[in-house]
């Protein structure tokens, strides 16, 4: 049986660095989900840094070097990367597209930019 069915005309659009966020509005705040197209840097200078989220990305499509705390690496279409809650990252895109997951659910007031 489906419990639930959110429709992309049902999200929530936010412009981000170069890109869009399709965010998903779910019932409780126990997880978020988003889908996002980039092209560029995120953020656009410095880090990101969530103080309380998980943050599981999968990438649909396109390519990008992340770099989370000192390390970098190239991910690609059907690779999986996990942030834990205060790494500070950010990424450099070409056309990427993913599905963002959190633990709890992103909220603006727990990110920084560093």
């Amino acid at each position: 049986m489906i419990r639930m069915i959110i429709k992309k005309a049902d999200t929530n659009i936010e412009h981000f660095a170069k890109g869009k966020i399709f965010d998903y509005p779910l019932p409780d705040g126990k997880i978020g989900i988003s889908y996002q197209e980039h092209n560029g840097r995120v953020p656009n200078k410095g880090w990101g840094v969530n103080k309380v989220c998980y943050e599981i990305y999968f990438i649909v499509d396109g390519k990008a070097s992340i770099f989370i705390d000192n390390e970098k690496a190239i991910i690609e279409k059907g690779d999986i990367v996990i942030i834990y809650p205060n790494q500070k990252s950010y990424i450099i895109t070409n056309n990427l597209k993913l599905v963002t997951i959190t633990s709890p659910n992103w909220y603006k007031k727990q990110y920084e930019e560093v």
